[in-house]
Parts: C-alpha cells; sequence; structure tokens
C-alpha cells in the first residue's frame, strides 16, 4: 500500500453511499496486499523483483488513464524531482522494507506496522516546524508507542521470538511513508493528483531497476502462473484500481474521509491474512492493534476537525 496525500476538496452534496461503498473496497483490496506479497515471498519472488512489477505495472496503468483522461505528466525539473524523491520515500524504500519483513512476520502483524504512519508524519511535522504540540494528539504518539512495545516486547506477543528484529526493521517504513507525506505538504508542484500518483510509480521504479540489475534480481512472470505470481498480479491490479479508487472519493467525499480508510486496511488484512493462510494472533497483538487504532484517532482528531470547518468554509 503507498500513501497518496491530495488538496482537492470534494465536490458538493451528494450522498456518502457511494464514497462509503467505495472506501470500503479499497480499503478491503489494500488490505488484501499484505497477503499478495506474503504469497509472493513464500513463492521465492524477491523484494526488488515484487517492488519493481508493482510499480512499473501500476504506473503504466496511470499513465495509459491519464491519456484516456488527457491529463499531461510534466517533465520539468521541479515535477521531475518531485516524482523521484516521492518514488524513493513513500514506495521504493518502504515497500522493499516491508516486503523483507513479511517474509518472517505474519501479514497481519505487518498491516499493523503501516497503521503506525500517521504517527509518525505528525511526529516528523512537529519536528520540522509543519504543526505543532497538542496534547490530545501527543497522547495519541504515546499510545502508539506503547502499542508498539507491546508488539515487540512480551515474548509470547509474537509467535516466535525472533520475529521481534523483523518487527523492529519493520518500523523503518513508517518511517519513510511519513517523510514521505511531509515532503508532499511542503513541495507537491501545482498539477493533478492522477499524473503525479503516476510520476511517482515511475520515479520508484527508477530507483529499483539499479538495484536490479546489479543484483541479478529480475524475476520474469511467465504462464502459467504460480500462487507467488499471481500475488504480484493481484498488486499490480490493486495498486491501479485502488489508485483511481482513491482519486475519486477525494473528489466526492474529501481527503478527511477518506483517512477513516487506514482502520479498514488493518483489520481486512488480518482477516485476510486469517482466511488465507491460518495465521492466528494472540491477545497481546490484538492489544497492540488497539492501542495503535487509538492513537492514530487521536492524532486524527483535532486535524479531521479543523479540515472539515476548513472544506464547509470553501464550499460557502
Amino acid at each position: 500500500m503507498h500513501q497518496l496525500t491530495s488538496t482537492l476538496t470534494p465536490a458538493g452534496g451528494g450522498s456518502r453511499l457511494v464514497p462509503l461503498t467505495m472506501m470500503l473496497v479499497v480499503g478491503t483490496l489494500w488490505g488484501l496486499t499484505f497477503s499478495f506479497a506474503k504469497a509472493a515471498s513464500e513463492a521465492g519472488i524477491g523484494p526488488l523483483a515484487y517492488g519493481f512489477w508493482q510499480t512499473t505495472g501500476a504506473g503504466s496503468v496511470l499513465l495509459l488513464v491519464c491519456l484516456v483522461r488527457r491529463e499531461r505528466l510534466r517533465l520539468d525539473r521541479a515535477h521531475l524531482t518531485y516524482y523521484l524523491t516521492c518514488g524513493f520515500l513513500s514506495l521504493a524504500m518502504p515497500n522493499l522494507i516491508l516486503q523483507m519483513v513479511i517474509g518472517h512476520v505474519p501479514a497481519g502483524v505487518a498491516a499493523i506496522l503501516v497503521t503506525t504512519v500517521p504517527l509518525v508524519t505528525y511526529a516528523i511535522a512537529m519536528a520540522v516546524k509543519l504543526d505543532h504540540f497538542a496534547p490530545r494528539r501527543s497522547l495519541g504518539l504515546l499510545a502508539g508507542f506503547l502499542g508498539a512495545l507491546v508488539l515487540v516486547g512480551p515474548r509470547a506477543s509474537l509467535p516466535e521470538p525472533g520475529m521481534a528484529g523483523w518487527v523492529l526493521f519493520g518500523f523503518l517504513a513508517p518511517l519513510f511513508y511519513g517523510s514521505g507525506n511531509v515532503y508532499v505538504a511542503k513541495f507537491r508542484p501545482a498539477s493533478a493528483a492522477l499524473p503525479l500518483a503516476a510520476g511517482m510509480l515511475w520515479g520508484a521504479a527508477f530507483w529499483q531497476a539499479p538495484a536490479i540489475l546489479l543484483t541479478d534480481g529480475f524475476q520474469m512472470l511467465t504462464p502459467p502462473f504460480s500462487f507467488g505470481e499471481w500475488g504480484v498480479i493481484g498488486q499490480i491490479s490493486v495498486t491501479s484500481l485502488a489508485s483511481i479508487l482513491y482519486f475519486e472519493i477525494v473528489r466526492r467525499a474529501g481527503p478527511v474521509f477518506f483517512s477513516q480508510v487506514a482502520y479498514v486496511v488493518t483489520l481486512t488484512a488480518i482477516l485476510w491474512a486469517m482466511a488465507i493462510f491460518g495465521e492466528r494472533h494472540s491477545e497481546l497483538v490484538w492489544a497492540a492493534a488497539a492501542l495503535i487504532a487509538s492513537g492514530v484517532a487521536l492524532v486524527n482528531f483535532r486535524s479531521q476537525k479543523s479540515e472539515a470547518r476548513s472544506q464547509k468554509a470553501d464550499q460557502l
């Protein structure tokens, strides 16, 4: 799953039923990608190959959509810098880390790691003075930190004690995602969201390609496809469809409404992994997930209220 942000405001009026349905679909599909990644890893598809197929495949689909909608992909210096930086921070590095981690921990646990992205984003935003200290939101950071401790601390929380090191390594992924979100907030160029997303995907591929060539890590997908190869194809399909639906949801209901998708992703990722791989989690893992979700809710609370007021004022 990649992190996207938008400055779009919602279209006025209308029922929330359609965007709610879309959001549930997107969240469920994004939740499934953790199982896709697990299947690919267990089939021996390397993290670099998996990430490269995801970015080039989904990037090609979004470029095609841009052509159909006649939305131009700008290639001036400012946009190229944006594509490469966002591709590195928001896709290439965190996806590589998660794909490495998911080969060693349950897919549901990897999904819980991604839930911490809003917490990390807020902490980084405060550090670079893009946001300010607020007691309620800082309490959310504390709750998320406690959730992380519960996840990696007690020996009984994870199926095997050796997984704790991989979980700690996995927390680097939210750090990259959060850095990418802050970069977008400061440096996003004035372009439509869909071409920016396509450019970001190809920007990630730019970083992945040399690593694949240097390590001879490219793996061709050839029919008849194995279970793991279907996981790669599923990842490409979900990334493409979810990106397109994302922009439509934001257009209809706004980014505040869409931010709730994080809860859907985490829950469905755990449920998908339980159904496909038979994963079962201890009470401590569920407690960690609840603490982190509570922390995200507290961090989002103030920003959602103020952004909602801003959107209402824009529509008057």
